[in-house]
């Protein structure tokens, strides 16, 4: 009898122990980062694009996340991006409980994403979800390139077109072999005409990059622009 009481108690523990190590906290949403975002191809014909991302917490960290979700509310539309079709960014925190993660590629049947209300759902590895609404604006009027990027002897140049009067938020997106964004800088609000930098010491900073693009945004960042890439080493 005592033997196989000892034993009830020893699956309990055990249980105990299996459970708690198999549980997971769930995810969830600090902010969000919203836009349109229109591809400029080498014909300066403009592709759109969904940007979605979101800053997200989780004790187990970014090998727990699963998949985001994106839903147009009044269709009922729904995109989905799964963790190996999403990318991660490390927050100001610097730790890896506290991730951007989203992507730049999501893509509506028709002309342009609706405006309006979508909600976003983020999901982990063991089931869990975290929701947050947001707004989508009106799309531009914009129907050419508003500016040009190109890079030639280690110097770089925007040329702000009238119709991109609106978008003085400038940054470099650096990107690696695949093509995959590595790293991102900022520049000083740019101004209408051309703007010029050198690129040598970035090159440095990022030396597994091959190729860079130039991205614009309105004040409020909620629509983009985005160049070709440019080869860094030609």
């Amino acid at each position: 009898m005592k033997k196989k009481r000892f034993f009830q108690i020893f699956l309990l523990v055990i249980s105990i122990f299996l459970f708690s190590a198999c549980s997971f906290d769930a995810p969830r949403i600090i902010t969000t980062e919203v836009k349109r975002l229109y591809i400029i191809d080498s014909n300066e014909n403009l592709r759109e694009r969904l940007s979605v991302f979101v800053l997200y917490t989780d004790k187990n960290g970014r090998n727990d996340y699963a998949s985001m979700k994106i839903k147009e509310n009044t269709s009922d539309f729904i995109w989905t991006a799964d963790r190996e079709n999403s990318s991660f960014f490390l927050s100001s925190a610097n730790n890896d409980t506290e991730l951007w993660t989203g992507s730049n590629k999501f893509v509506y049947p028709g002309q342009r994403f609706p405006e309006g209300m979508y909600t976003i759902t983020i999901e982990d590895l063991a089931g869990e979800t975290a929701k947050i609404d947001c707004s989508l604006v009106k799309a531009p009027d914009i129907l050419t390139a508003p500016f040009s990027f190109s890079l030639q002897d280690n110097l770089w140049k925007l040329t702000l077109k009238d119709e991109g009067s609106n978008f003085l938020t400038a940054s470099l997106i650096f990107l690696g072999a695949d093509r995959q964004p590595l790293a991102v800088q900022s520049l000083s609000l740019i101004q209408k005409g051309d703007n010029t930098g050198d690129i040598q010491e970035a090159k440095k900073l990022y030396s597994d990059s091959r190729y860079v693009q130039c991205l614009i945004e309105n004040e409020n960042r909620t629509i983009a622009f985005i160049s070709p890439p440019q080869t860094l080493y030609p």
